[in-house]
């Protein structure tokens, strides 16, 4: 039982971050990105196919890097295109430096910037920070839209599969130790031996569940894999979305 309370507090924060992340829309570029002619990709799913072209201003904020602490501030109107009826995706026309950004994404009608609803409960202005380092290369950032698009969802699919996974075996765990737990302080009556049958049932499907969500989580991975094969391999084509949204499955 000991062994249950510790893992369990010893995964919990694990938990957290790990079902934090999924669960925030898209939102690209983010963190460290290798190419300095970024795709710009975020989540709104109000904005239907067909529906006149919408602007936006994309402002880009570089940080110096030196003691002045001085903003270089450039902003750019932009007409995206829509990918998977659900999402927006554009190229900045401008190749960026190495070095940290802040982003804002500003949804106009006319000169006036909306607080339109994007996401459930995400609203615009769009804000999100990134570096761009060229020290090495990740294939993800070269990716056509599509792709990534396709990648991330099934990323985030992955992510709660482990969460799932993990859950299961601790609740698992936790239900073994109150079995034999009930069973040591009933000892062999029946009260003891239901509650316990009980318990090791829980903890059966626990088992099972955690079994099956780890099979899906190494399953997901290889969809990953398979994804991001077939956008380096596609030579800047860019592929049918009803196909590939069909040959994985993939949830928006």
């Amino acid at each position: 039982m000991r062994k249950t309370v510790f893992l369990f507090l010893l995964f919990f924060p694990l938990i957290e971050l790990w079902a934090d992340s999924p669960l925030q829309p898209l939102v690209y570029p983010n963190n460290v990105v290798t190419n300095n002619q970024p795709r710009i990709i975020w989540h709104d799913i109000y904005e239907k196919k067909g529906t006149s072209p919408i602007r936006f201003r994309i402002t880009i904020n570089s940080h110096m890097g030196d003691s002045s602490g001085k903003i270089k501030s450039k902003s750019y109107i932009l007409k995206p295109r829509r990918v998977y009826d659900s999402f927006y995706a554009t190229t900045l026309p401008k190749k960026l430096a190495g070095g940290k950004y802040d982003m804002t994404i500003e949804k106009l009608h006319g000169r006036h910037s909306l607080q339109d609803r994007r996401y459930y409960y995400a609203r615009y202005p769009i804000k999100s920070s990134f570096s761009i380092s060229r020290e090495s290369i990740n294939d993800l950032d070269y990716l056509e839209p599509r792709f990534y698009i396709a990648y991330n969802a099934l990323q985030r699919e992955r992510s709660f599969y482990g969460y799932d996974a993990l859950f299961s075996f601790v609740s698992a765990m936790a239900a073994s130790g109150i079995g034999f737990g009930v069973y040591h302080f009933f000892g062999s009556s029946t009260i003891g031996k239901v509650l316990a049958g009980v318990c090791f049932l829980s903890a059966g499907f626990g088992y099972g569940s955690s079994i099956y969500y780890t099979g899906q989580y190494f399953s997901t991975g290889n969809d990953m894999d398979r994804v991001l094969n077939l956008g380096k391999a596609s030579n800047g084509k860019v592929p049918d979305a009803r196909s590939l949204r069909a040959k994985f499955d993939l949830k928006f």
